[in-house]
């Protein structure tokens, strides 16, 4: 029995290596075997059941194993292969453009992942399903079945991926004593941007909590220990003042009892999370930053903070462009980020995000320059005082 692993959502437009796994581009008919091959046959047979709206996709992604597509996978292979999919996941949701206009952004249901076994590529199959009490196989011709791409999970997009982070989690793989605490951070982050409605944003927000503490290597499940864990990560980047932020000011349902808009701002998502996590369909009582935004910050900042988890660890060094985005962090945070700018054009999230974004950027770009002129000022010639006093002449009374 052959087999064959592939992305039936996932487009990509060239091929990507990855030590031994590389992504490889599909299109029906045509790659990556060529027209009238018997390879090439057996792939569009593999995919066609899988719809783009009435009629089999005509591009996805083939995962290839040490150049080689077909033959038999393992148990143990197929864990790696899923491992391998969640760190690439991971990497290329940190690279999403919010608020752009509608592309490049996906989400992780782009990297739904299929391992499929087959005899005939064009015959029958067998689909087996978990059950409480185990499990039950459908046996189903090639006429009864197919499979939808997910409504939000968009055709055509051109998706990005962040090759030094994947690069980084694959050394963490092989390298890190920690590397489960890592992947159930990973794993917890993917689960909660699948954008499906079948999952509530009460779930996401547990998912997303969970996934900042097995990141941050939380020891305690409580407020206190993330909120410290957290702040202590982030410092270097914290730099607006509480007193400052409209958002936190102008709340009156309670004081706010937090010393940074990070602190306070996780302080409240544990709150949502809190809710949730004990069987409460909704918080108790208000909260300063809506669920939505809960989410969609939390979103932005995890890729982040495990770049500089991986940098403690010594698998990364932070980029000028990984500083600006999380300089932009708590600035996001004040913002009214889910609104649009007054002139109704644009949204304040990218108007706050392009800000912050490029001054940090032209100071980083500006301070090696400034350095350069003041040493150069410094070690110059001594500069020689206007009209020195003369010199006696010899001789002279």
């Amino acid at each position: 029995m052959s087999c064959l692993a592939f992305f039936p959502w996932l487009e990509v437009k060239s091929r990507i290596q990855f030590g031994d796994l590389a992504l490889t581009p599909f299109e029906r008919n045509k790659s990556p075997f060529g027209a009238g091959s018997p390879d090439q046959s057996t792939c569009d047979g593999v995919l066609e059941p899988y719809h783009d709206g009435k009629h089999p996709v005509q591009k996805a992604t083939l995962l290839e194993h040490g150049g080689v597509f077909f033959g038999d996978v393992s148990q143990e292979a197929a864990g790696e292969y899923f491992v391998f999919r969640d760190i690439v996941a991971c990497s290329s949701l940190g690279k999403r453009e919010f608020f752009g206009f509608g592309f490049p952004y996906w989400n992780s249901g782009h990297f739904e992942m299929v391992i499929q076994n087959f005899v005939d590529p064009h015959g029958s199959i067998a689909v087996t399903s978990r059950r409480r009490d185990g499990k039950t196989t459908h046996h189903m011709t090639r006429e009864d079945y197919f499979f939808r791409r997910p409504f939000q999970v968009s055709a055509n997009v051109g998706i990005d991926f962040d090759r030094n982070l994947v690069t980084a989690l694959l050394a963490a793989k092989d390298k890190s004593p920690v590397w489960h605490e890592y992947y159930d951070a990973i794993s917890n982050f993917n689960q909660a941007n699948t954008d499906s409605d079948q999952r509530t944003e009460a779930e996401e927000a547990v998912m997303l909590i969970g996934a900042f503490q097995r990141l941050l290597r939380c020891t305690a499940s409580g407020e206190d220990d993330l909120t410290a864990r957290l702040t202590k990560v982030l410092n270097p980047f914290i730099h607006l003042e509480i007193e400052n932020c409209e958002k936190i000011q102008n709340f009156t349902h309670y004081k706010v009892k937090a010393s940074t808009v990070t602190e306070a701002w996780i302080s409240d998502f544990f709150k949502l999370r809190g809710e949730n996590a004990h069987g409460k369909r909704l918080p108790r009582g208000p909260l300063v930053w809506a669920s939505m935004e809960h989410l969609l910050l939390a979103s932005f900042l995890f890729p982040h903070l495990l770049k500089l988890q991986l940098q403690e660890d010594g698998y990364y060094k932070l980029t000028d462009d990984d500083e600006a985005d999380l300089m932009a962090f708590e600035p996001l945070l004040a913002a009214k980020c889910l609104e649009k700018t007054a002139d109704g054009k644009g949204w304040i999230w990218s108007e706050v995000f392009r800000k912050v974004r490029s001054d940090y950027l032209l100071k980083k770009c500006m301070e090696p320059i400034l350095a350069e002129f003041f040493k150069q000022k410094l070690d110059g010639p001594d500069v020689v005082a206007e009209n020195p006093k003369p010199e006696p002449t010899k001789g002279a009374d």
